[in-house]
């Protein structure tokens, strides 16, 4: 049997159900009716790096080792932390390793935290996280913006006017630049975290063009050569441009596009966006299935304008672009490999839905959101990015074959954060419990409050005895262990209860109610998967509403609002119970265990999951499989024996 998994990034159930109902997710509703479906639970935190890591071994993240977004290494200072979506951070063995022990072929699909690759006889397209700019491979340039306006993390268009030009047209020079990650694959805070420019610009000249005699109506982009790269009016998107990008160690080809945002009759205001530049070769195993891709699909698109459209550079229109646009590529891309490569098992990652929650989540919940008018809008938006994810799955599933075990999941849900529950910098209240103390010159004034995240402080190491480090975390800065330890082993238990009673007595001042849901020592956090020496000395979590996102470190059974943590499960093929709702308590952890069982592949090492039994039309049915077998094994032998009882005698009569 064959087996297709799809991770959803981020999906809300509620809207998922919603939407089913609508009738405008044909696909998802049609596996949720003839398979088994329900919400099921995730390991803390509730974040991508570690939960899909969770979902492909079927292991804690205590047992892996990637334990939130990034990683602490024991015995490295505790301002430096690593990519948690390194496969080389993960200890644990992938599902797509253990079939590979069983002679399968997998093809895996922007499958997080699973580059570089461990297959050796697949097919992999990229793995690394929501943007692959860790890996320099993977990465050659930003998204760029270009503006007659001054607008942060943009290029300023010099318009002047071409001669003897009739109608007019105005000029200006843009240029692409390609970056280079410092750091590399491991990288210290993202306070620490550098990118390089690369001096060796690609050059490029904008026309802006009065072709009517009736206001300018159109731009041309070519290159120094004046050959044309591009032609476009309002709201118009380019072809993918190819073009040769010296990174100072050799030349690499990259793929990217440009969309005309505004252009104003009287040329005064342009905007105009380019995506962020990647490479046609460098990000798939083996390294020509990238160019085939992108020759047949267009370029690899892993960041939809993000980070653009949070800083409001891209309109909403833009952004649903590029994500149905990505979702349509990874359609096509799996279709393609399926049809004509061999396999056994497809891993795909979808990463939309979580964008479109963390950019209108807040604006789609009543209780964040009191205007139908505005909720319904987004809501919308909502509906578009499910719907181009189902349409992703109807292409996928016309190669799959009936006989295909489907398994749609999710590492977390959705709910929005009150308007009125600011997250509060942590390391400022262990500031003001005296846990912590920071430089002189960052010390904060008595008055000033931590409602919310501001700058870094740079913390006096010399003075702290806790700090919070990565999502969920807070360390003791034990001397003997942590290099820049100053708290004595006597001590210990008296600062972690002293941390707790800080975040569990801690009342936000807006809602006079307590914001977090949990502290406990890193031995009892071992319920939530959370253990190891990857695991900070404490582990909190926020109560629902209250952490900064809509997802992290709130508990997998938070529900707030519209929204719920928890993750979805839908599995249909054979042996999957119809029609089912799954009711009983399951994990993530229960998924890579469920699929080996049902296509007879080597369960991965080190996972702690087990079999979802109660979604099984027949549990039993590998024990009779086993027993057919084995009766039909004594039947061949009683045979052998009485032909080899034959032979023998009628060798005697000779």
């Amino acid at each position: 049997m064959k087996s297709i998994l799809i991770g959803l990034d981020g999906i809300v159930p509620s809207l998922l159900e919603k939407f089913a109902a609508e009738g405008i997710l044909p696909n998802l509703d049609k596996l949720m009716k003839a398979g088994s479906y329900g919400e099921i639970l995730t390991p803390h935190p509730t974040l991508t790096a570690s939960n899909w890591t969770s979902i492909a071994t079927g292991a804690w993240p205590g047992t892996h080792g990637i334990t939130d977004w990034n990683v602490h290494h024991p015995g490295e200072p505790l301002d430096i932390i690593h990519s948690g979506y390194n496969s080389d951070e993960c200890s644990s063995e992938y599902l797509w390793n253990s079939a590979e022990r069983g002679n399968k072929k997998c093809i895996l699909l922007k499958y997080p935290a699973s580059w570089p690759p461990t297959i050796s006889t697949g097919i992999q397209v990229c793995g690394c996280g929501p943007t692959c700019s860790t890996y320099e491979t993977h990465h050659i340039g930003n998204e760029a913006f270009f503006s007659t306006e001054i607008l942060p993390m943009s290029y300023l268009l010099e318009l002047v006017e071409v001669e003897n030009m009739e109608p007019k047209v105005l000029q200006s020079n843009i240029s692409l630049t390609p970056i280079k990650n410092i750091v590399g694959k491991g990288f210290e805070t993202e306070t620490r975290r550098t990118i390089q420019l690369i001096d060796k610009a690609v050059e490029y000249k904008l026309f802006v063009h009065n072709s009517c005699g009736e206001g300018f109506d159109k731009i041309v982009i070519t290159n120094n050569q004046g050959d044309k790269i591009t032609e476009l009016k309002n709201g118009e998107w380019s072809n993918w441009v190819k073009e040769k990008f010296d990174l100072g160690e050799g030349i690499i080809e990259g793929t990217f596009r440009f969309k005309l945002l505004e252009l104003s009759k009287d040329g005064k205001n342009i905007k105009l966006y380019s995506t962020d530049i990647k490479p046609t070769q460098g990000f798939t195993f083996p390294d020509a299935i990238g160019k085939d891709l992108v020759d047949r699909f267009g370029g690899f698109l892993e960041d939809p304008g993000f980070t653009t459209k949070i800083l409001g550079l891209i309109d909403d229109e833009t952004s649903i672009e590029l994500m149905e646009y990505q979702n349509e590529w990874f359609g096509k891309a799996s279709k393609h490999l399926i049809e004509n490569y061999e396999w056994d098992l497809l891993f795909l990652h979808a990463h939309a839905a979580d964008y479109t929650a963390h950019l209108y989540m807040n604006l789609i919940d009543p209780m964040s959101n009191p205007d139908e008018k505005t909720r319904n809008y987004h809501l919308n938006i909502f509906r578009r990015i499910y719907k181009s994810l189902d349409s992703m799955i109807g292409t996928i599933l016309e190669s799959a074959g009936k006989d295909t075990l489907v398994t749609i999941v999710s590492d977390h849900g959705q709910i929005a954060v009150q308007p009125q529950a600011t997250r509060v910098d942590i390391n400022h209240l262990l500031n003001q419990a005296e846990l912590l103390s920071f430089k002189p010159d960052d010390e904060e004034n008595e008055d000033d409050f931590p409602e919310t995240i501001g700058p870094p402080k740079e913390v006096d190491w010399t003075k702290t005895k806790a700090v919070t480090q990565r999502s969920c975390h807070v360390y003791v800065n034990l001397k003997g262990r942590d290099p820049d330890g100053i708290v004595e082993p006597e001590e210990y238990e008296e600062i972690r209860d002293k941390i707790i009673e800080t975040l569990l007595d801690y009342k936000h001042p807006k809602t006079g109610k307590r914001a977090f849901a949990m502290a406990m020592r890193n031995e009892d956090a071992k319920v939530l998967g959370s253990f190891g020496d990857k695991v900070g000395d404490i582990v909190y979590a926020w109560r629902p509403g209250y952490d900064h996102d809509n997802h992290g470190t709130t508990l997998s059974t938070a529900k707030s609002g519209i929204g719920s943590m928890g993750a979805i499960l839908i599995m249909a093929g054979p042996g999957i119970k119809k029609g089912h709702r799954i009711e009983s308590v399951r994990w993530l952890i229960d998924v890579a265990p469920t699929i080996a069982h049902l296509i007879d592949v080597p369960v991965p090492r080190n996972a702690d999951g087990s079999i979802i039994y109660d979604i099984l039309e027949d549990p039993d049915m590998k024990l009779k499989e086993k027993m057919r077998f084995k009766k039909e094994l004594e039947r061949w032998k009683t045979a052998f024996e009485k032909l080899s009882g034959i032979s023998h005698t009628r060798n005697e009569r000779l």
